[in-house]
């Protein structure tokens, strides 16, 4: 998998759903386009799940758990 930065692939990933690609074609297009599997099927189908919820926020929702920033 490649560096490039979520906040780069999900508007990319919300254009494709925008064009009505099925999430397999959309991770394949933007494999494709840079090159190297810089997305799986999966991510690519749970951000699907949200916009098809009228959820097209882009920014990451809060998780339970630990923190993963140490707070002082």
């Amino acid at each position: 998998m490649s560096t490039i930065s979520s906040s780069i692939l999900r508007p990319i990933v919300y254009y494709e759903f925008l064009q009505g690609h099925s999430a397999r074609t959309a991770a394949s297009n933007i494999c494709a386009t840079f090159k190297e599997e810089v997305i799986h099927y999966s991510t690519v189908a749970r951000w699907y799940q949200r916009f098809e919820t009228g959820d097209i926020s882009l920014e990451d929702r809060p998780r339970s758990g630990h923190p993963s920033v140490v707070e002082e």
